[in-house]
């Protein structure tokens, strides 16, 4: 079916489609209702040469039918399959609506979440995916989209592998490339480091307006955007070294690093086309919100923090000490407790990045040292009265023998 043809019936198959909300190189995006149904979707459009490759419905009716999908959170998965064989073949697959769209139209609006909430909320997800032995395989800006309250999660799990499996053309794309490891950037089968590789790309994204491949060297967000602190320099490029062996074992110790203090970031004067110097700015104390560049063009575009809706910071924390680099931090040091905290809740410090936890309270051994120093004190007394009272016997007898004397 012809684009005109689509806009013209706007249906396929049981549904009728509203608007196009994504375009991928493997499908289109669309929200979506089911006749007699006035429940928004999600319908993801496949044409050829998937449409009616051998086997691709039937993998995708296998991932729809996976009950590992739907235990975990900040996932939409597959609810149904279809087709619509008609002159030009169609394949759809639907999930749960997301009412705040995709990542992408949701930050040029300058309404999507800041990179904390977002790196933070999809890392849980991945790992929690991670843990049931599933790989989403397409971490990026368009596979990002925002529940009820403006909550991220993800979209399309396995979609890009299975449609990859019919045809690597669907691979080709420089743009989602960037988003994948480079020791693996053709191969089909992505695994558990690939995902948290495009987290640690999409949280790049997220800050400098666009991916990391931007260039001709990786270089830290500081360069692409003034007012980014060292601390975050070092975890970002450490999720993003070339030797696997170096990046962070898991999502979550990956955003424990990114959330273990807070992030300010300037706003910028105008729009940079190249890595400025870094320069000194005033900070401000709200949670980055930035307007990318969409992905796969050259111009960062204008990037601002989306200020405070109130007070984000109960008052400014004090200057922490200089962290050390990147290098002297296994992932085991990092603080696992910080791996949920966000640094934009009014009150909340995250522990510092390699501090160690405070000991807990042990009421029975305060106890026990406030006795001590009763007992203590106690004798001290004791003996001192003990001096004072010889002291007195020792002067009377000298001074009645003095008397004596006389």
């Amino acid at each position: 079916m012809s684009a005109d043809r689509e806009a013209e019936s706007a249906a396929v198959g049981p549904y009728r489609l509203l608007e196009l909300l994504q375009t991928l190189p493997y499908a289109s995006v669309h929200r979506a209702v089911r006749d007699g149904i006035d429940r928004p979707v999600l319908l993801w459009l496949f044409r050829e040469p998937y449409a009616s490759a051998a086997g691709f419905a039937e993998a995708l009716e296998q991932l729809a039918g996976d009950p590992r999908t739907r235990a975990v959170p900040g996932l939409l998965t597959v609810e149904e399959v279809g087709t619509v064989p008609e002159t030009e073949p169609l394949a759809f697959v639907v999930t749960r609506d997301a009412p705040g769209g995709f990542l992408v139209p949701a930050l040029e609006a300058r309404r999507a979440p800041g990179v904390f909430a977002t790196a933070t909320a999809l890392g849980a997800t991945l790992d929690a995916a991670h843990a049931l032995g599933l790989v989403h395989g397409d971490v990026q800006p368009s596979t990002v989209v925002l529940e009820a309250e403006g909550r991220p999660a993800l979209v399309g799990l396995a979609i890009r592998t299975v449609v990859v499996r019919v045809s690597s053309d669907a691979d080709r794309s420089a743009s989602a490339a960037a988003f994948r490891p480079p020791e693996r950037p053709g191969e089909s089968e992505p695994d558990a480091a690939a995902d948290r590789y495009g987290l640690a790309a999409l949280v790049f994204y997220l800050l400098c307006g666009h991916s990391p491949t931007e260039g001709d060297e990786l270089l830290p967000p500081s360069r692409w955007r003034s007012g980014v602190p060292p601390r975050v320099d070092e975890v970002v490029m450490r999720a993003l070294s070339r030797n696997p062996a170096d990046r962070f074992a898991s999502a979550s110790l990956f955003t424990a690093a990114l959330t273990g203090s807070p992030l300010t970031v300037p706003v910028p004067a105008s729009p940079v086309a190249a890595p400025p110097p870094p320069v000194a700015a005033a900070e401000v104390h709200a949670e980055v919100a930035v307007t990318p560049t969409p992905v796969g063009r050259r111009d960062p575009g204008a990037i601002t923090p989306r200020p405070p809706a109130a007070a984000p910071y109960a008052a400014p924390a004090p200057p922490a000490p200089p962290p050390p680099t990147a290098a002297a931090l296994p992932a085991a040091a990092l603080p696992a407790a910080a791996a949920h905290s966000h640094p934009s809740r009014e009150g909340l410090t995250p522990t510092p990045l390699g501090s160690a936890p405070a000991a807990p309270a042990d009421p029975a051994r305060d106890q026990e040292r406030r006795g001590r120093s009763v007992w203590l004190a106690v004798g001290i007394a004791l003996v001192v009265g003990v001096v004072a009272a010889a002291a007195a016997v020792i002067y009377l007898l000298g001074h009645g023998a003095a008397h004596g004397v006389r």
